[in-house]
């Protein structure tokens, strides 16, 4: 009578595979949702980084009565290292920001920061953001490195 008593104690192959599919979707969901998080923290940077070019792009044109660079329909990468524009447009604004924030993502890519004086009294920052996408900007008469189509979403200022 004994031995009917004795029980095998542990957990059954079905019991250890649900908990193993529940972990796998937790994990599943996470990762997405953390994506999502880092696509809109860099977002963020891009936009406050053109707003503080945008900020001392005005104060050159304040003290100098036009905006950085010479001529008209002029475009430079910002965020383009081999870009030798974009030293003459850093060299401008350097009384007015110390140093020049690069794309977080697409540093040295036809994606990065793009400023276009379109006229002494007119300008664009354009930055391509990631959590949307829009139609082509219009944004002719720039440069595209690596003849490709740059849709930018985000722009100062505004669309």
């Amino acid at each position: 009578m004994k031995a009917r008593a004795q029980y095998k104690k542990g957990f059954t192959i079905v019991e250890l595979l649900i908990v193993i599919v529940v972990i796998a979707i937790l994990a599943a969901i996470s990762v997405v949702a953390y994506n999502g998080i880092q696509q809109r923290g860099r977002d963020t940077q891009r936009k406050s980084d053109l707003q503080a070019i945008s900020k001392a792009v005005e104060l050159y044109y304040v003290d100098n009565g036009k905006y950085p660079m010479g001529g008209t329909s002029w475009c430079t990468q910002i965020s383009n290292t081999s870009n030798g524009y974009k030293a003459g447009f850093q060299s401008a604004i350097a009384p007015y920001l110390a140093k020049i924030s690069y794309d977080p993502q697409y540093e040295g890519t036809p994606l990065g920061y793009f400023y276009r004086k379109v006229s002494d009294n007119s300008y664009f920052l354009y930055a391509e953001l990631e959590s949307s996408d829009v139609a082509d900007d219009g944004f002719a008469g720039c440069t595209r490195v690596n003849s490709e189509n740059n849709e930018y979403d985000y722009r100062i200022p505004a669309f």
